[in-house]
């Protein structure tokens, strides 16, 4: 990938959203990159909103042409977490990716991540990857699990291109994963929050405790209940009790 073609916005209804828009346009490729002081309707997993103070934090979409077989789309949402954790670690904060795609710090969600695929031929053409990484902002309302930043854990401001760049660069290194599938899965899982811990899950309304071991080729979260069987879950099905 190496070089970017960054268009920088004061404000935007989504970056997934607009980035999506210029799919008819000649710069529609790899290495695009849309970048937003604000967004009006900021966008998260399953309809949810990323709600961020404006020129605070790191709002961006990036195209990727990954070229994948459409089997393999979660490691897409393996690539992009993991190049916020590498981001983070970059900076002395230690943090961990919360299955799918959240990045979690001292059990607060730091970031989280946005996939839009375009397939054909059952092939994975392009992603629109989107980040909210939370950076200086200091107090948050309405969001659904207690939030940090990277001010709240290192007492410092950043510049938010600098962490866009450093983004970028670590995005730009994870991506030959993509031809290593096991390196990937390995780098994942090693990075998973509450792996090989004993946890409270909710599943259809029932809780209940088990051992995160991993995921599936397809993505799927395994863990280990205290019935020693490897059970199976979408995104939809489970929720961690975070305590």
């Amino acid at each position: 990938m190496n070089k970017f073609n960054i268009i920088k916005l004061s404000s935007v209804d989504s970056t997934n959203e607009y980035l999506l828009s210029l799919k008819e346009s000649d710069i529609f490729s790899e290495g695009l990159v849309v970048v937003s002081d604000y967004q009006t309707n900021g966008k998260g997993q399953y309809d949810n909103k990323w709600l961020s103070n404006e020129g605070e934090n790191l709002l961006v979409s990036v195209l990727l042409e990954p070229q994948i077989n459409i089997n393999h789309q979660f490691d897409i949402c393996k690539l992009a977490s993991l190049s916020i954790v590498d981001l983070l670690n970059s900076i002395s904060i230690k943090s961990k990716v919360k299955w799918p795609n959240d990045i979690i710090v001292n059990n607060q969600k730091i970031s989280g991540i946005l996939i839009n695929n375009l397939i054909k031929n059952n092939t994975l053409v392009y992603s629109v990857i989107g980040f909210g990484l939370n950076v200086n902002q200091l107090l948050f309302n309405n969001f659904c699990i207690n939030p940090t930043s990277i001010f709240l854990e290192t007492k410092s401001r950043f510049k938010i291109d600098f962490i866009l760049e450093k983004l970028l660069i670590h995005l730009d290194r994870n991506k030959i994963l993509l031809d290593h599938r096991v390196q990937l899965d390995q780098k994942y899982v090693s990075n998973l929050y509450n792996r090989n811990a004993i946890s409270e899950y909710q599943s259809k309304g029932v809780r209940f405790k088990g051992t995160i071991i991993g995921v599936d080729d397809f993505g799927l979260l395994l863990i280990r209940k205290e019935d020693n069987i490897v059970y199976k879950f979408n995104t939809k099905e489970i929720k961690t009790i975070i305590k």
